[in-house]
């Protein structure tokens, strides 16, 4: 609150008992008014030097009273040179050369030594001169207030803040209401401080509101800026930054009121850091670069190199890497000359991810981590430690298995830089800082670090053959990461965190999985069975903690955000435990007494801990109980009994759950009789080189755009070839097993979610019209978490009631997105297909909205009046990855255009066509930055119609249809989603030599940082459905081709009267086989895999 207070008396008193006294030397004289001279002249070093042979001269001729005063002033001019330490040893001196001065002295040297001890940092110092004034001396209550206040201020300092908020307790009670407001003001203001340190955000919010008027009516300027500023990073890291960036804005206005730059340099770098937290990095960087243009105005060196780094974190974000290191390297030259040893360590961390994760160059990272580790090490910042030294360790274990590393590189564009020592070197060197990175994790509570330790260590194990050791280390690191909860300021780079995490459990299930060969134990089976499903949690968790719903049931939104609340003061008491450890750490390597207070105030922090802990289990039990579909939001466990779901199979069911691991392919068979284990040797690189490369990229993306320079006819033969050794990889191991199984249950992962099973080609002696699995086989997608709720009685072959009731949607038009997304009048003529059908079968005419009347306002009008079962979408389906980079194309042409433009030259009708193109464009762009701007996973939506006059915006997105309320969805039975991509969050269809897109860099780490990493599973329509009480999901794996699909929905219709929706889809796309209803001029190929494989069924 207070800056260090050095009450100093004046030179003309002192001047005054020096002529008292029976010295008159004339020594004494000359060297006191020269003191006195350059003193006013500001020369306070020559000062000094005079005023010290004063107090000698005072001290020979024993008038030690004398020379304890000017000595006070000595230690009042060392402050003022930031000599803090010379100041404490001439206010030591000075207390020690006349023992009985007066208490009115005595009050004002001592505070002057505590004050001096603050400057220093020595803050437990500090308070015990504090505390031996109010003691040993009778204060007046405006001196009693002022020392409370100073040993509260010097408690907050040293993060002690349950004492200090005792101490800004008991001050303020001793304020009178109405008198000094300024140190009212400011007193709430430090309280507000300490509760925010504890996480206690509702008190901190209070009290900083109860400073906010206080401070007003003292006109106190910086008073008003800091509540405001610390209301604003209160907030923030409640992850409400609409209220974050007000009360910075308010900080801000007050700043340039004041003149106060530095402090509105400040708030410019925190509104970058909330405007980064919640995805808008263009903003950000405007925002920071206003922060380092003040920090070079006002020469404050440490200022521009935390802009810079700051900076630098979002550049590396947007996958600008040049700038960032560009950045960073800045940074490190401004951290050195500023002395900020923190800061320094903090830019070599990052130099050391860029190179790591970025540039795969491993010498260079490990050389900043080790830097970073002895920066860290120097300054005893143990949490930190641990950090850099499981960056070091990661580093060591790539040259483990560089083989291995180099296969998981599924976009390489030049190889790695490795190491250069040997496997069991590597081996070694990586346990060592892993054992070590453990060990302060632990006494931190940093949990990222610790299951990140427990991972390598697991390695290490699985590496020397110690299976059983290493699952051990695995199982402990996974229970971490389930302990681990996303607070709503923790995106910014969940690629990277997902692409860790993935590692994780591939390890974890090879493990398992070889232990399950070798001795076939139920325990490690279950453990098989539920990595992968965890894995998968853990995605769903993150993606719907950072994106922060707003549920439309009250009473669920606001259970949601009491949850949250909690996550956000566990992670700020966290951050606070783990600092008191570092300096408890501290003490016990230097042998030092240990100190009772920060023993108390750990115990007291850990209380707190505990408390919090209990509180969010038992909100998470309500949680789980009232909402089970959206347990994996804050609680990503796996309980998979095996055996429970080996009996829900029917007898004619298997269920194939599949997960590609670095070198070979993990395949689990379970079915009524058993269980059974197979690897396919296929590495993961290979594989998904075959599905994204030869199946998605040749077979979709040019066959279905008609780019493809082979003919038809050779694509279908190239086609059917490459599902043929598909089917060789995942179905021919278990062929003999899956005899008389007429219903697969599919359990995918990674780049496997893409594959069309049902078009998997089991005989190729016609290879223009081969076998197809669909022809023997019933085939559903599922997702183990649902499989109870799908699956809660044996199958039947009966479909839904003749009277069900339907909801369509098709061909819809948003005038502000239809620049990029065309009208589709195909899917208007697909859903009058699906209503004529339904009539000529004697079902139930469907409810159906087309073109402007496709409103997502009229759409959830409907569904919040009828209990439908069937909901039919015939639209654009938009992954989110798809929409960011439209987004980036379009305004990157914009761009160009408006560049164009800008030339002075240009007239006619050339200009008219690029101000016609900017136009067009214009709104998709400015409806994108306005309804998208955080990037998320759950911001993939289905298109419906929108004029500008609806209450919503008609892009209906994942989070939309999480957080509608449960009614709707109450009868819900099947979901059709005849749009493109709604069973995938993107449509992997990167080859680096054909999609440019994909060669800039930037967009693809873009990609990356939206939470889309190449292979890692992610959420799409499909599963957000599912877990809105659906049994049955119909999605698309790629973009549909209108006709063909069509036709397969209006026969899954007629079926779904008699059929289960698996198999009402299997008769549909045999009856399409067996005569395609595409004319001969729209193709010579209709069987092609393209027009009929795209539908899947997901659930039941």
């Amino acid at each position: 609150m207070q800056k260090s207070k050095i009450l100093s008396l004046g030179i003309a008193l002192i001047a005054g008992l020096i002529f008292c006294t029976s010295v008159c030397a004339a020594d004494l004289k000359t060297h006191f008014q020269k003191g006195q001279t350059f003193y006013k002249q500001g020369k306070l070093k020559q000062a000094i030097e005079h005023f010290q042979i004063v107090v000698d001269l005072l001290i020979k001729a024993k008038n030690p009273a004398a020379a304890q005063k000017v000595l006070s002033n000595i230690g009042a001019m060392q402050i003022r040179l930031g000599n803090n330490e010379g100041a404490v040893s001439t206010f030591k001196k000075a207390l020690e050369i006349h023992k009985k001065p007066s208490p009115e002295f005595a009050i004002k040297l001592r505070g002057n030594l505590a004050g001096a001890f603050y400057a220093q940092g020595d803050y437990k110092a500090s308070i015990k001169q504090l505390k031996l004034i109010k003691q040993k001396y009778k204060l007046k209550q405006k001196e009693r207030t002022e020392i409370e206040l100073r040993i509260a201020d010097a408690y907050r300092r040293s993060e002690m803040y349950n004492q200090s908020i005792i101490f800004y307790k008991k001050a303020l009670s001793h304020l009178q209401k109405g008198q000094d407001l300024s140190t009212q003001s400011m007193a709430l203001n430090s309280l507000g401080l300490c509760f925010n340190k504890l996480g206690q955000y509702e008190k901190a919010i209070d009290h900083l509101n109860k400073a906010l008027p206080l401070a007003q009516k003292a006109q106190n300027n910086h008073a008003i800026l800091e509540a405001n500023s610390n209301l604003g990073i209160t907030y923030w890291e409640l992850g409400d930054y609409q209220k974050a960036l007000k009360y910075f804005k308010k900080a801000m206005d007050q700043a340039r009121q004041a003149n106060l730059k530095r402090n509105l340099g400040a708030d410019y770098n925190n509104k970058g850091l909330v405007f980064k937290s919640a995805g808008q990095y263009e903003t950000a960087i405007d925002s920071i670069e206003q922060a380092l243009k003040i920090a070079k105005e006002i020469q404050n060196i440490k200022d521009q190199a935390i802009a810079l780094s700051n900076r630098a974190l979002i550049y590396r974000i947007q996958g600008y890497f040049p700038k960032a290191q560009a950045d960073y390297e800045e940074s490190l030259d401004l951290y050195e000359k500023a002395d900020f040893k923190e800061g320094l360590a903090s830019s070599h961390l990052g130099l050391g991810k860029l190179y790591e994760l970025h540039q795969k160059d491993y010498p260079r990272a490990l050389d900043h981590y080790q830097k970073a580790l002895a920066l860290y090490t120097k300054l005893e910042i143990i949490a930190y430690q641990a950090e850099a030294l499981n960056q070091i360790a990661r580093i060591y274990k790539t040259g483990i298995d560089p083989e291995r590393v180099s296969r998981d590189l599924l976009f390489e564009d030049e190889p790695p830089r490795f190491l250069s020592i040997s496997k069991q070197k590597a081996l070694d060197l990586s346990r060592q800082p892993y054992e070590k990175a453990y060990e302060l994790a632990k006494k931190t509570g940093k949990k990222e670090v610790l299951w990140s330790a427990q991972q390598g260590l697991g390695f290490a194990e699985k590496e020397k053959g110690n299976l059983k050791k290493a699952l051990k280390h695995y199982q402990a690191a996974i229970e971490t990461v389930m302990q681990i909860s996303a607070a709503g300021n923790d995106s910014e780079l969940m690629g990277d965190y997902l692409k860790d995490k993935e590692d994780l459990f591939t390890e974890a299930i090879e493990v398992a999985s070889e232990l399950v060969q070798k001795e076939n134990k139920p325990a490690y089976l279950t453990a098989l069975f539920n990595f992968q499903e965890i894995y998968k949690n853990e995605v769903i968790k993150n993606a719907a903690q950072t994106a922060l719903p707003e549920f439309e049931d009250q009473k669920k939104n606001d259970l949601y955000k009491k949850l949250k609340t909690l996550i956000a003061q566990q992670k700020k008491l966290g951050q606070n435990r783990s600092s008191l450890s570092s300096r408890i750490a501290k003490q016990e390597k230097n042998n030092s007494k240990a100190d009772p207070e920060l023993f108390e105030e750990a115990k007291k922090l850990e209380l707190a801990s505990d408390n919090l802990a209990a509180s969010y289990k038992d909100l998470l039990k309500q949680w789980k109980a009232k909402y089970p579909n959206d347990a994996a939001m804050f609680d990503s466990n796996s309980r998979l009994d095996i055996t429970k779901i080996q009996a829900k199979l029917g007898p004619d069911q298997a269920l194939l759950q599949y997960f590609p691991l670095s070198d070979c392919l993990n395949i689990l068979c379970l079915t009524k009789d058993g269980v059974e284990i197979k690897r396919v040797p296929i590495s993961y690189r290979q594989l998904a080189s075959l599905i994204r490369d030869d199946f998605i990229w040749e077979q979709i993306e040019l066959f279905g755009h008609q780019k493809s320079k082979r003919s038809e006819q050779e694509d279908l033969i190239q086609c059917n070839q490459v599902l043929a050794r598909l089917y060789g990889i995942l179905i021919k191991p278990f062929e003999a097993k899956l005899a008389g199984k007429n219903h697969l249950l599919i359990v995918t992962s990674k780049y496997l979610s893409y594959v069309p099973y049902a078009a998997l080609v089991s005989d190729l002696k016609d290879k223009a019209f081969p076998k197809y699995l669909v022809q023997d086989k019933t085939i559903s997608y599922v997702r183990l978490s649902y499989f109870e709720q799908v699956f809660k009685s044996q199958e039947s072959s009966q479909g839904l009631s003749t009277d069900m009731q339907i909801v369509a949607l098709g061909n819809p038009d948003h005038k502000d997105l239809k620049a990029a997304l065309p009208p589709l009048p195909g899917t208007e003529a697909e859903i009058k297909r699906m209503a004529a059908t339904a009539k000529s079968n004697n079902l139930k005419q469907p409810s159906i909205l087309l073109r402007a009347e496709a409103t997502e306002d009229a759409w959830r009008e409907l569904v919040s009046q009828k209990p439908f079962e069937v909901f039919y979408f015939a639209t654009h389906g938009v992954p989110y990855a798809e929409l960011l980079q439209d987004r980036r194309k379009i305004n990157k042409a914009y761009k160009k255009w408006t560049s164009i433009l800008d030339d002075p030259n240009l007239t006619g009708k050339k200009k008219d066509k690029y101000s016609k193109r900017r136009k067009k464009f214009e709104p998709f762009l400015n409806f994108c930055k306005k309804t998208f701007p955080t990037k998320s996973p759950l911001l993939g939506f289905l298109y419906m119609s929108y004029s500008g006059r609806e209450k919503h915006d008609g892009v209906l997105t994942l989070k939309d249809i999480m957080e509608m309320p449960d009614q709707p969805f109450a009868n819900a039975k099947v979901a059709v989603l005849s749009a493109c991509n709604t069973a995938v969050t993107y449509s992997p269809k990167v080859k680096a030599s054909l999609r440019k897109e994909l060669e800039n860099k930037e967009l693809n780490q873009e990609l990356v940082d939206a939470g889309w990493t190449p292979g890692v599973d992610q959420i799409c329509l499909a599963d957000t459905f599912m877990r809105r009480n659906f049994k049955s999901v119909l999605g698309t794996l790629w973009f549909a081709d209108d006709q063909a699909v069509g036709f397969i929905v209006g026969e899954f219709f007629v079926n779904l009267a008699s059929m289960s929706p698996a198999k009402s889809l299997q008769k549909a796309q045999l009856d399409y086989l067996q005569k395609p209803p595409l004319p001969k001029n729209y193709t010579q190929t209709p069987t092609h895999p393209f027009f009929w494989a795209v539908p899947a069924i997901f659930g039941r």
